[in-house]
């Protein structure tokens, strides 16, 4: 991704200056907050999944789609 292209690029400038150029307070954030990112993300996912799984079994979506289909369909049939 476009953050891990950036500090990978900061971080080499850092190496390139000298190891105690580098905050490593600040690597350790970074590394953390990255190791972190996937499990969080994969769970919210995962409930998110459920929900709309939810929503479609108890038919929410499916009436949802068909009152916006007709409204469509009205709206294309006043434009022509």
């Amino acid at each position: 991704s476009t953050t891990h292209t950036l500090v990978g690029g900061v971080l080499g400038v850092g190496f390139a200056r000298g190891i105690k150029a580098l905050n490593m307070q600040v690597i350790c954030n970074i590394v953390v907050s990255w190791l972190i990112t996937i499990p969080v993300g994969a769970v919210g996912a995962i409930i998110f999944y459920y929900i709309l799984a939810l929503l479609v079994i108890l038919g929410i979506i499916t009436t949802i789609v068909r009152i916006i289909s007709k409204r469509l369909k009205k709206s294309e049939n006043n434009n022509i």
